[in-house]
């Protein structure tokens, strides 16, 4: 769903891209704090080389529940 290049990675952009394609009230209320978005992809990125492995993103959701109240949020308002 995130990597929408399917480069195997997920890229800061292809987040963005893809909250920005969210309805306002599908989105946690401070994501458009300013820096919120690099915060949230850097706790994700563990080796920072600016790409989201499978692994990190696994890794991370299963390490930080408040990441996972951020990412996943949007599923589970469907």
């Amino acid at each position: 769903m995130y990597d929408t290049d399917r480069s195997g990675c997920i890229t800061k952009e292809e987040l963005a891209s893809m909250l920005r394609a969210l309805p306002d009230d599908c989105l946690p209320p401070d994501i458009t704090e300013p820096g919120k978005l690099d915060e949230i992809f850097d706790r994700m990125d563990a080796n920072s080389d600016g790409k989201v492995t499978f692994e990190e993103f696994k890794d991370a959701m299963q390490r930080d529940s408040s990441l996972q109240d951020v990412v996943l949020f949007s599923l589970r308002q469907q």
